[in-house]
């Protein structure tokens, strides 16, 4: 199933920077899986998902995801973002 996945101005404000369970990319994907019915987990972890444009399963393959990964620990200004992950139902 593709779920897709948006990071909000909220995330950003209630994410906390190297966090992996808590970084604006990981509450957006709780609430994604939530709002589909799927039982989140306490940490996301970007190898629980195959990335539907790639042939490898390596971390955050959508250039995207990881750029504003970086940028946000760093504490860098980022934006809100969408992107799109295929889960296992």
């Amino acid at each position: 199933m593709i779920l897709h996945v948006s990071v909000t101005a909220e995330d950003i404000r209630q994410g906390r920077p190297s966090a992996v369970s808590d970084c604006p990319v990981a509450l957006a994907l709780r609430r994604a899986l939530e709002e589909a019915g799927m039982k989140p987990w306490a940490g996301v972890c970007p190898g629980h998902f195959h990335w539907p444009s790639h042939e490898n399963e390596a971390p955050w393959p959508d250039e995207r995801v990881q750029k504003f990964i970086n940028s946000f620990d760093a504490g860098q200004p980022v934006e809100p973002f969408e992107f799109d992950v295929e889960v296992s139902a």
